[in-house]
This record gives C-alpha cells, structure tokens and sequence, in this order.
C-alpha cells in the first residue's frame, strides 16, 4: 500500500490527476502500471466570525458622544491553516474610529472603515479583535444606530505585509 499526500498552491480548485507508477519487482525486473486518473476535492478554509458590542454592554443605553467597543471573533473552523484572512468593518453613521486591537498589527482605520490583516490562523484557532468608535454628538445622527457591517475574506497572499492598511 502506498499513500500520497498532496499540496498544492492556494489557488488550486481541484481536477483529475492522472498517475503512472513505475517500479521494480523483487527479482529486480522493471514493470509499470496502467494509467489511472484521482478526482482530487481542495480541502478549503472555513473561517466564522461574530461581533459582540461589550462596553457598552448590549443592549443597554449609549449616550451621544461616548464610545462604543467591539469584540470581533474570527474563527478557523474548517480542516486547515487559514494562510490569510482579511477583516473589514464598517463604523454605523456618523461614529468616528478611536481605536483598534488585534491582527498583524492592532488593525487600521481608513476614514469609517476598520481593517485587520491576520496570518496563519491555525486550526480551531481564534483571533480576537476589538474596535473602538465614538457615537455621534446630540443633534447628529441618530446617536444609538449601532447597525454596522464585518466581513472577513480569506485567501493565499503572496507575502503578506505586515500592514492591515493595504
């Protein structure tokens, strides 16, 4: 019996792989065997995320003019290392960025828009990120529209760059 275990680059989509086996038998004569074709499947990523408003705590008042922070799990739950996941959330109307954690490198803000770059989020790993943003001011918009979006990409970068800016 022998077994092959196969990688394949990031962009691999799976296909049929033909196989040719040459070998020498034990009175040392050469033989081959016929040409046999392998459906290969990828085993791809699975990455899950949740958001969860903990200061302060959901559901509760927030006042015009405080600051609101988030909790952003991403979570590995398929069957390998996920070489690289890209995180963007969107800040409702009228809230301005303050801070953020997590990531390569505590994440990034671009003008409303939070951005984190992880790499290598191991198997049933999770990364835990947090956002920090200022509700609006009395009379602006309406000061506890906490609708607001994060979606997360993974792929195969081609030498990430340690910024969750590009």
């Amino acid at each position: 019996e022998i077994r092959f275990q196969i990688r394949a680059d990031c962009s691999f989509s799976g296909g049929p792989l033909p196989v040719q086996v040459s070998y020498t038998n034990v009175c040392g004569e050469p033989g081959t065997a016929p040409v046999d074709t392998f459906l290969l499947s990828p085993r791809q990523p699975q990455v899950a995320v949740t958001k969860t408003q903990i200061d302060p705590p959901a559901g509760g008042p927030i006042d015009c003019g405080a600051n609101v922070t988030w909790r952003i799990e991403v979570r590995n739950t398929g069957p390998i290392v996920v070489p690289y996941v890209w995180v963007e959330d969107v800040l409702p109307p009228g809230f301005t960025y303050i801070s953020s954690t997590g990531g390569v490198d505590g994440g990034c803000d671009q003008g409303g828009l939070a951005t984190w770059e992880i790499v290598g989020l191991p198997l049933n790993g999770t990364a835990v990120l947090t956002l920090t943003g200022r509700s609006p001011e009395a009379g602006g918009p309406f000061c506890s529209d906490l609708t607001n979006t994060v979606r997360v990409w993974w792929g195969c970068p081609e030498g990430p760059d340690g910024s969750s800016c590009t």
